[in-house]
């Protein structure tokens, strides 16, 4: 199964966000390429060795980088409050939540190829086993 690399990310990444993108440091990027390769399933986008498998991979790492450079600017919804110390708590960005997938130009482009493969609409997006 051929994985992505960082330069995949940068491919689909504005100029702007490749220039952030590539702040980040080695470890947060194995991490986003990890997470990536573990969430998408190669049979929802055409198969290993696919374009279309290559660029949800590359759309949601993208998604995941924005996130993580951005991660201060972006928050989740509020997952729970508390009032006597003044705490807020937000989901987790790092999830594929639709919701929260469409928060950034990369997780709306992730989606967009996720409507158009029957087996991603079908709900075997995630795993790699299907």
């Amino acid at each position: 199964m051929a994985a992505i690399v960082w330069q995949d990310v940068l491919d689909v990444a504005t100029i702007a966000d490749a220039t952030n993108f590539n702040t980040l440091t080695l470890g947060q990027q194995t991490k986003v390429l990890g997470l990536v390769e573990e969430l998408v399933n190669f049979r929802a986008f055409g198969g290993d060795g696919s374009f279309r498998y290559l660029m949800a991979r590359s759309w949601l790492a993208a998604h995941f980088a924005f996130v993580t450079f951005n991660g201060n600017l972006l928050k989740g919804a509020v997952s729970s409050r508390s009032e006597g110390g003044a705490s807020v708590s937000y989901t987790n960005l790092f999830t594929t939540n639709p919701k929260l997938l469409a928060l950034t130009v990369y997780g709306r482009e992730f989606l967009t190829l996720v409507e158009v493969s029957p087996y991603a609409r079908a709900g075997f997006v995630l795993g790699r086993r299907g």
